[in-house]
This record gives structure tokens, C-alpha cells and sequence, in this order.
């Protein structure tokens, strides 16, 4: 019988990975509780029982987790509902992979940059910049530059700015999307960029995977990611220069369990850390350490709520970034206008290399926010033997898929050029 047989887990809010976080459970033979404001939302759609409470009203939560028993709480990539979880999680005292002290570091992008900092780690260039606009902080910028709130995710309020004038206009944008009425301004690279990703298991921290990370760029809004490759060309020399010092100040935070990812830019030769998600990222790198390595930390989660224990796979065994084989989340980006028709998905699907297709937008969506994730059609996960079965399988997928809006006009946008893997 397992262990987690009648242990019950409470699910805070809908979101990526939600679903499949209340899968998991119910496969290990927990019950699962879900609650949200919404009454239609996914996730109760899955759970053995729901609630319409909002993941913002903590008392209430208190007092149905009592009523409800609840063992665990979790909840998926949104950073406001993981910020949720630790405050209910504190007050009924069960755990919870991150504390409120390395939250509050690791998910503000200012702090986390100060703590690299403090372990000579890289990271992005940045500016000072209030809403006085002060002349002798804008006589010492460089344009262009890139501003964002400091504490908001899924590519929300960021702006491009050429001049003084876009500048203003997105100071504007990021504080509205900001809950501490907060920006950061950094100076706007263009080179190559990187995701790591850790997982951490009873204070060991384990480099799990590297890729690289291109990009779409438009117009004055962040550039969109297209295609995430692993394992990064840059591997070799992260693991030379910078991984023992990344690894040194995440314990130095006392952070023991859980799953991270990092964002950075390749400068000079070296990583330059812009930001981190001390959680499931959005893009959901861990199906792609799944399949090549097996080793599933969204499962290792859902255990450590149930439990207390990062359970499933002995990271010092199991765990290694030096994949054997080559992989790729590939994101298809569509334009603005209304979903009225998606080909190929059923044929893509069966393709051999293809581990797994995750829908984001469906027929009848509407896009309407450029510059951010919601432009992302579907994730489509595949693994293959060699770099050029790799770059083939894309190629193919990509001259397969047709998007089209309500006037039969193509909505994709351009594809990823599979040139880039084979540098």
C-alpha cells in the first residue's frame, strides 16, 4: 500500500502544471482538494473535491484546510499562489519546499541580483530609475535597455526602450503590473541566452540541465522564447566556472528541497544572471530532464508535500546535466487575432522524437497580449539520438503546423531556424 495512501493534498489555484500536480497525487493515492474564484477553472474538473475560495482569502483557507484535514499544499508556476501557499502553509504548519526568507529573495529580481553579487556571480548590467525621472540618473543610461517589474513572471510588463520617451511610457507599464510598485532597468543584451536548472534534495543541490534559449523578437515588447535545446553548448563552461558558486550561495540560503531554474544571458564567454524561479518553471523544463534522465521533480514535489521528503530518485545517481541524448521544447508563437483553426497536431503527435504536446491557446482563443507567454500556441517536448534527428524532427514539425484566424490568414509567426543547433 503506499504511503500516501488517504493523505490529502490541497491545491491552490489553477495554472501550469496545476492539473498534472493533482494527477500525480491521485495516482500516489492522495485525495485532492482544489480551490480558486473560478467556477469553471481545470483543475476542479480533476480534483476529487473543490472549493470557491480565492487563493487571496487566507483565513478562509485556514479554516477549510482544518475542516479538510489537509496534509499538503501546493500549488503550480504562479509565483502569487506560491507566495499564498508559504503564508497558509506557516499558519497550519506543514510543509512547504521554501521558507518566506528565501522566497522573498529568490522571487524579487533586484534581490536575487544582489545576492549574486555577494558570491561573484555575473549578472545583468543595471540602471536606477524612479518616477522623478531624475536627469543625472538618465544622463547615465544606455540605450537600449529593457524595463520590468521586479516582482512579476510570464513576461508581464516588460518593455524595450530606444529613448526617453519609450522609457517613460514603460516605467508606466511595469509598476501596473507590479505588486510592490516596483521596476528594475537593465541594460538590454542580445547575445545568447540560457536556462539552468537545479533540484534539490535534503540540502543537496544538484545541477539538473542546461539549454539554450532562443528567442522570437518584435517590436518594443520583451522577445518571446521559441525553442529551449539541451544540452547548452555553454555547459562545459558553466560547470568549470560558476555552478560551485551558484550551488555555495543557494545553501548559504538554507534552501534544501525543492526545483529552480535561472535565467541568463551569455556575455564575454560567462553566464550574467538576470532572473531565477525557485519553482515548476512556466516552460516546464522538468518533462524534458524526465525524459531523457527519468528523473520527474514535479513528482518529487507532490511527495515532499505529502511528506516532508523529496522522494522518488536519488538525485547523486539518478541526476546528471550531460544528457545522452538531445532535446528541445519547442514553443510555437502566433500573432494577434482569433484561433479559428489548428492542423497537424495529431499527425506531430505521433512522430517518433515527440514526448509529449501541451496546448496553451485552442481553437476560438483570442490573443491579444503581445509581448507575453499567452502568444505561446503549444509546448511540444521531444527527445532524439542526435543533434541532426533533432533539428530534422523540428523542421518537419514546424513545415507541418498551420494556424489559421477567422479571415484563413496564417497566424504563426517565423518558426526556429534549426541552423542554430548545429553551430
Amino acid at each position: 500500500m503506499s504511503k500516501y495512501k488517504d493523505k490529502r493534498l490541497l491545491m491552490l489555484g489553477d495554472g501550469v502544471s496545476s492539473c498534472e500536480i493533482i494527477q500525480i497525487a491521485k495516482k500516489l493515492g492522495a485525495y485532492t482538494i482544489a480551490t480558486d474564484y473560478l467556477e469553471n477553472s481545470a483543475i476542479k474538473k480533476v480534483a476529487d473535491k473543490s472549493y470557491m475560495i480565492s487563493t487571496a482569502d487566507i483565513e478562509q483557507l485556514v479554516e477549510m484546510a482544518k475542516k479538510e484535514r489537509i496534509d499538503g499544499i501546493l500549488t503550480g508556476a504562479s509565483e502569487f499562489n506560491i507566495d499564498k501557499a508559504i503564508t497558509l502553509s506557516e499558519k497550519l504548519n506543514l510543509p512547504f519546499y521554501t521558507t518566506r526568507e528565501q522566497w522573498d529573495i529568490t522571487s524579487n529580481k533586484y534581490k536575487f541580483k544582489e545576492m549574486c553579487r555577494k558570491f561573484d556571480i555575473p549578472v545583468v548590467e543595471e540602471y536606477h530609475i524612479s518616477e522623478e525621472f531624475n536627469q543625472d540618473d538618465l544622463m547615465k543610461i544606455e540605450y537600449p535597455v529593457i524595463i520590468k517589474p521586479v516582482d512579476a513572471y510570464a513576461g508581464r510588463g516588460i518593455s524595450v526602450c530606444n529613448n526617453e520617451n519609450e522609457l517613460r511610457e514603460g516605467y508606466k507599464k511595469a509598476i501596473t503590473f507590479s505588486s510592490s510598485k516596483k521596476v528594475i532597468l537593465e541594460r538590454y543584451l542580445t547575445g545568447d541566452e540560457v536556462v539552468i536548472y537545479y533540484t534539490l534534495q535534503d540540502g543537496y543541490i544538484s545541477l539538473s540541465a542546461m539549454c539554450d534559449r532562443y528567442t522570437l523578437k518584435q517590436e518594443g515588447v520583451a522577445p518571446l522564447p521559441s525553442a529551449y535545446i539541451f544540452p547548452s553548448k555553454y555547459l562545459p563552461s558553466y560547470q568549470a566556472y560558476d555552478d560551485y558558486n551558484v550551488r555555495k550561495m543557494f545553501k548559504s540560503l538554507g534552501m534544501k528541497n525543492g526545483f529552480l531554474f535561472i535565467q541568463a544571458f551569455i556575455d564575454k564567454g560567462r553566464v550574467c544572471f538576470y532572473e531565477m524561479g525557485f519553482r515548476i518553471a512556466g516552460a516546464q523544463g522538468h518533462k524534458i530532464i524526465s525524459a531523457v534522465n527519468g528523473v520527474n521533480a514535479l513528482v518529487m514535489l507532490v511527495r515532499f508535500s505529502l511528506s516532508g521528503k523529496m522522494e522518488g530518485w536519488d538525485l547523486r545517481k539518478y541526476d546528471n546535466p550531460n544528457f545522452k541524448k538531445w532535446a528541445c521544447k519547442l514553443t510555437p508563437i502566433v500573432k494577434s487575432g482569433k484561433i479559428s483553426r489548428i492542423e497537424g497536431l495529431d499527425e506531430i503527435a505521433n512522430y517518433p522524437e515527440v514526448t509529449e504536446i501541451v496546448p496553451i491557446n485552442n481553437v476560438g482563443d483570442t490573443i491579444t497580449e503581445i509581448g507575453t507567454l499567452k502568444q505561446m500556441l503549444i509546448r511540444i517536448f521531444m527527445v532524439a539520438d542526435t543533434k541532426e534527428e533533432l533539428a530534422a524532427s523540428i523542421n518537419r514539425i514546424q513545415s507541418t503546423l498551420k494556424v489559421y484566424d477567422e479571415n484563413g490568414s496564417m497566424m504563426l509567426l517565423d518558426g526556429f531556424d534549426t541552423n542554430n543547433i548545429m553551430k
